[in-house]
């Protein structure tokens, strides 16, 4: 189910991180639980309460998805897990929190492509791949554009001629993001100007789409997937690749010529100096907790794909997602 991410072949990259012992200096690690797999227990192995750390507020995505890595986890890793919500300053506030102090293993930072926005856009200060170390990609989710259930924009062939002729205003997360990206690109593929209207998060410009404050919205599947379900919204198509298994009628924008491929995805990280053997033990305890029924659930009920990938080939993503989005805001801007 895995997608191909932004067009590119993966290459593997051995991570560069020294150390090769924990550095909480406990001497009393406590045997792990009887339930634990001991292909995660072997060697290095946390010993204390464990905090997953996001930029997300409770309920948003980068929460639920941390929650759903402690509720697959329970008889995988041999402690506590917790969520750590730092939400608000476009991620600075994380950054502050995991920069210092957070580095034996027991803080995981929850990270996606907004993080990269962030760092260019915001200048937030963390560079997802220099100051943190990608361990997992857990989730894959395509980003889409929707328009409520009667009108004619859900046809994409219509929905071009409107946007050419001016006549459609488009919602999402604040300038700069994936849903300003793609109006732009939209724009300049079709050699007209754009209207974007600006939203504090993705709920709140599904609000405006229903209440007619405007009449499409770029965002993430799970952030409309009830709606869908429920016959009050409309796909127009995917920034994705190929098209989607589950959504099969409905094109992608490159094949209807708006060059504009940005699957959304949710992974984990260590702080950038945490030892490799840290390193191996998360890639290892995640990977098996992504594979549990529990979290298998979960993916469906959100709306979202299997997106698994180790350190090696996600660290080789993130770095692949962080020049094209380099190059898109060079040509493009960044909406500041």
């Amino acid at each position: 189910m895995k997608k191909k991410l932004l067009a590119i072949v993966l290459s593997a990259a051995m991570l560069a991180v020294t150390g090769c012992s924990s550095s909480s200096g406990s001497s009393n690690t406590p045997a792990p639980s009887a339930e634990a797999s001991s292909e995660t227990t072997e060697g290095w192995v946390p010993t204390k309460d464990v905090e997953i750390v996001t930029h997300s507020g409770v309920g948003a995505g980068g929460d639920l998805i941390g929650r759903a890595v402690i509720a697959a986890a329970t008889d995988i890793v041999p402690v506590n897990m917790f969520m750590q919500n730092k939400k608000g300053s476009a991620g600075s506030n994380v950054w502050a929190y995991v920069q210092k102090g957070k580095n034996d293993g027991h803080t995981l930072v929850v990270i996606t492509p907004t993080n990269i926005l962030w760092y260019y856009n915001a200048n937030n200060g963390m560079n997802i791949n220099t100051d943190l170390i990608p361990v997992a990609r857990l989730q894959y989710e395509p980003q889409l554009l929707v328009v409520k259930k009667d009108s004619p924009l859900a046809d994409i062939e219509e929905f071009k001629k409107a946007y050419t002729a001016g006549e459609v205003t488009i919602g999402g997360e604040a300038s700069g993001g994936p849903a300003w990206m793609f109006s732009k690109v939209a724009a300049t593929a079709l050699g007209c100007d754009f209207n974007y209207v600006p939203y504090s998060d993705g709920g709140e410009a599904l609000t405006g789409l229903l209440s007619g404050q405007v009449d499409a919205v770029f965002g993430q599947l799970g952030e409309v997937i009830d709606q869908i379900k429920a016959g009050e919204i409309q796909v127009v198509g995917f920034a994705s690749e190929e098209r989607e298994e589950a959504f099969p009628d409905v094109p992608t924008f490159k094949e209807a010529g708006i060059d504009f491929v940005f699957p959304q995805w949710r992974g984990l990280a260590l702080p950038g100096d945490t030892p490799q053997e840290c390193v191996e033990y998360w890639s290892e305890a995640l990977h098996e907790a992504s594979q549990t029924e529990s979290f298998q659930t979960w993916l469906s009920d959100s709306g979202s794909l299997d997106g698994w990938m180790g350190y090696e080939e996600f660290q080789a993503s993130t770095k692949e997602q962080e020049e094209f989005i380099v190059e898109l805001i060079k040509q493009y801007g960044s909406g500041e």
